[in-house]
């Protein structure tokens, strides 16, 4: 049977003082708590079980910086990422600083900047050339929208229209990304 743990107030986050030579953990519950180090520090980590039942653990940062309110949401939405059968240690790893933002943009240039670092066989003026097609012909209309509302005609109606607008060249490079990068 699970331990029932009382939830932490944020007046006790201020006021826990760190034992010296030792670690503290107060428990939130639901995973979450938070980690005191004898010099000071106070971290906000998790715990969980991953969808390949292995232990994993994250961090959301500092006590000073982020509040027992903001902990508890990333708490919840790394249990609903858990729900649906994602583990959130790789989605953070995959799209970086973008995580939370899913609008289109954004995971496009994490996606771009991952495949710079990771994989560079595209070229240097070759990646200038990609990135540039992509702001100018695709990012004015499929950037500000979130990436689960983008799906094949979203993306046909911007082919549609640089195809009528005659850009045929600039219409097979951007169909050629797109395949390439599993976007339609």
């Amino acid at each position: 049977m699970p331990k029932i743990v009382k939830p932490l107030s944020q007046t006790q986050v201020d006021k826990i003082k760190p034992i010296p030579g030792k670690n503290l953990t107060l428990f939130d519950g639901d995973g979450l708590y938070l980690l005191v180090k004898p010099t000071g520090a106070k971290l906000w980590r998790f715990l969980y079980k991953a969808p390949d039942r292995r232990r994993r653990l994250t961090s959301f940062g500092d006590a000073f910086r982020t509040t027992l309110e903001e902990a508890r949401k990333k708490s919840a939405e790394t249990l609903s990422m858990l729900s649906q059968g994602m583990d959130p240690q790789n989605v953070k790893n995959i799209v970086g600083p973008a995580a939370a933002d899913t609008r289109f943009k954004a995971v496009a240039e994490a996606m771009l900047e991952a495949r710079r670092k990771i994989t560079p066989i595209w070229s240097e003026s070759y990646m200038e050339k990609a990135v540039s097609r992509l702001g100018r012909l695709v990012l004015p209309f499929l950037g500000p929208l979130p990436i689960d509302k983008i799906d094949r005609s979203a993306v046909k109606a911007v082919l549609d229209r640089l195809q009528a607008q005659g850009n045929f060249g600039s219409l097979k490079k951007v169909t050629q990304l797109s395949q390439r990068e599993n976007i339609a």
